[in-house]
């Protein structure tokens, strides 16, 4: 599963990813809609996800990849 997400991270992908986010409406007491695409891309990834909203229409992301092995995690805060 790593494998597969780390295989997408090219420069092309960043790219087009960026420009997918970029036209999502996310003024500041809005940012649903971008909540949402980003949980949706982890969960492609084969992640879990869940939205923690800190306000109405304001929520955090928050996606899980489950490894094999105890180990270093990486976090990232969206």
């Amino acid at each position: 599963m790593i494998e597969d997400v780390l295989k997408k991270l090219d420069d092309s992908y960043t790219i087009q990813l960026s420009e997918e986010m970029i036209a999502i409406p996310s003024v500041t007491g809005d940012e649903e809609a971008l909540a949402l695409y980003i949980q949706e891309k982890l969960e492609s990834y084969g992640m879990t996800s869940e939205l923690n909203y800190v306000d109405t229409g304001r929520p955090n992301v928050h996606g899980v990849m489950k490894g094999s092995k105890p180990g270093k995690r990486l976090d990232y805060n969206a």
